[in-house]
């Protein structure tokens, strides 16, 4: 995808990653080819995105990468393993890359979508 685009369009100076999938299901009943999928798809593909657009970004010393994450990035949600074990992992992501870009023109930031849509409240007896 990163060498097509370079070569239609130029140099990457701009990068997006906002793949995702989502399955529900308890941790004891989860499938492990959707669990494998789920990585893949939400974290694998915005590391190798990030592994090729990089050095040409370097190389120019600019580029922006932005990777959406979640809410479920900083919280756990029931039914939601994979998917928040993604998220975790796309911002673990998200702060190496700028750290190791932080002397750089490039920089690396996580959208942390859903916020809205989660509250946790603690009851009372």
């Amino acid at each position: 995808m990163i060498g097509d685009a370079s070569d239609r369009l130029g140099t990457v100076d701009i990068l997006v990653n906002n793949a995702g999938m989502q399955h529900r299901q308890r941790v004891e009943e989860f499938p492990i080819d959707t669990w494998n999928q789920m990585l893949a798809v939400n974290v694998t593909a915005a590391f190798l995105a990030i592994r090729t657009a990089l050095p040409q970004m370097r190389e120019r010393n600019w580029g922006r990468i932005v990777n959406t994450a979640s809410v479920n990035g900083h919280v756990g949600t029931p039914e939601l393993c994979a998917y928040t074990a993604s998220k975790h992992a796309i911002l673990g992501l998200t702060k190496v890359v700028a750290i190791e870009t932080a002397e750089t023109g490039v920089t690396c930031n996580a959208i942390l979508s859903g916020g809205g849509a989660y509250k946790f409240e603690r009851t009372s007896n």
